[in-house]
């Protein structure tokens, strides 16, 4: 009864916030008669949301589907990476230094090199700066997890025999999910940033045209009321991720881990 109570009220309280700060903000254009082509009211973002609902819905779409494949890539691809550095020293030696680098290189420089290796395919372009934007937290958390397992452990595996593999994944690889998950609710937002950020470089249009598109779009032609509508489309989808991988990281936690209890 009591965490129910607490968690209609942790929902309730930024509700009646967000409740008084878009009164406020209606308040204000009005009283201030402020134009609309220079801070639209809430009014005004919703009318533009109704009037161009079914573009952005099309935008969303491409949206996701360029974040949840760049995420589904960074996932493989990342945890490939952390178990391969983690099982072979050498390989740790050896492209832990490019990992970093390709983390710190500004995802706009990388941009027009790849418009220009893939231009017939705009989306692979915007997927790939996604990935690299999002893959550097499910390497490094992946890798801190499967060095952090309870040596204790690891000791009483070694002493009935038991294989690498065997230890791998009944051992390193569930010790480290805890990490992996904390790495990959990171990692959905830096796919949504890298996503839009790539579509503001390339500029695309027509049918596989995103999000950021439309910001363009309505910058360049003053509708800011449309520009407002955008944003809080990519405010909702930051929000719907990052909850979607806090709930899956609380079904496979929820039995065994303390990370849960939080909830």
């Amino acid at each position: 009864m009591n965490r129910t109570k607490i968690n209609l009220t942790s929902f309730l309280y930024p509700l009646l916030f967000l409740i008084f700060i878009l009164l406020f903000w209606e308040f204000l254009i009005i009283y201030f008669k402020i134009p609309k082509y220079f801070l639209p009211s809430p009014s005004n973002v919703l009318n533009a949301f109704i009037l161009n609902i079914k573009t952005f819905l099309i935008a969303t779409l491409v949206t996701l589907s360029i974040t949840f494949l760049a995420i589904t890539l960074s996932i493989i691809s990342g945890v490939l990476i952390a178990i391969g550095v983690f099982q072979y020293k050498i390989l740790d030696k050896t492209i832990s230094p490019y990992i970093v680098i390709l983390q710190t290189t500004p995802i706009v420089s990388i941009i027009p090199l790849l418009i220009i290796w893939f231009k017939s395919n705009t989306f692979i372009t915007l997927v790939i700066c996604a990935w690299i934007a999002c893959i550097f937290p499910i390497i490094s958390n992946t890798l801190i997890g499967l060095k952090s397992t309870d040596k204790s452990l690891i000791k009483i595996f070694r002493i009935y025999g038991a294989s690498q593999t065997f230890m791998l994944k009944k051992l390193y690889i569930p010790s480290a999910l805890p990490y992996f998950l904390s790495g990959l609710k990171i990692s959905g937002a830096l796919a949504l940033i890298g996503g839009i950020s790539a579509e503001f470089i390339a500029g695309t249009g027509g049918r596989a045209s995103g999000i950021a598109y439309i910001l363009l779009m309505a910058g360049y032609n003053l509708e800011t009321d449309k520009l407002f509508a955008a944003l809080f489309i990519i405010t909702v989808l930051g929000i719907f991720i990052y909850s979607l991988f806090n709930f899956i990281s609380y079904l496979l936690l929820k039995q065994w881990h303390d990370s849960s209890t939080n909830f």
